[in-house]
């Protein structure tokens, strides 16, 4: 029984090959052959397209007059602003809240027009509750709760 089965499979596989490869043709399934056109047959004629040169003049770019202005001074000399110092304001530092009006200078952008005050003794005291943490590792995809 097993050497009939060999035998067919062994025929269909034959036959199937010859079908692939082309050695067997059904009828109704192969297409239909156009007949070839070598290129020699088909006259072409191109003409080349002729243009004349053409001159476009473009005019000049007219020039926009722009006028910038500062919206924010900025530090450093040559700036026109003057110092901290030298109008009489006091630089507020980290510890220092300021008491007044903010003013401009050229070697600061925390330049205060009153003498700024101390925030705090400088001496500040935190207190924090005791707590416990523990901590359990376990990897059991059971016990992750969301």
């Amino acid at each position: 029984m097993a050497r009939k089965s060999i035998v067919y499979a062994s025929i269909i596989m034959i036959i199937a090959a010859g079908v692939l490869l082309g050695a067997f043709t059904l009828k109704g399934l192969s297409s239909p052959t156009l007949p070839s056109i070598s290129p020699a047959q088909i006259p072409v004629t191109q003409t080349p397209a002729t243009q004349s040169p053409t001159t476009v003049q473009t005019p000049a770019p007219i020039p926009v007059p722009v006028t910038t202005t500062m919206s924010s001074p900025v530090m450093g000399t040559g700036n026109g602003l003057m110092t901290c110092a030298q109008q009489g304001g006091t630089i507020v530092t980290a510890g220092q809240t300021m008491n007044g009006t903010w003013l401009d200078a050229s070697d600061t952008l925390s330049c205060s027009a009153h003498k700024p005050t101390l925030i705090g003794t400088g001496n500040q005291t935190i207190s924090v509750a005791t707590f416990n943490l523990t901590i359990v590792k376990n990897d059991d995809l059971g016990t992750i709760v969301p």
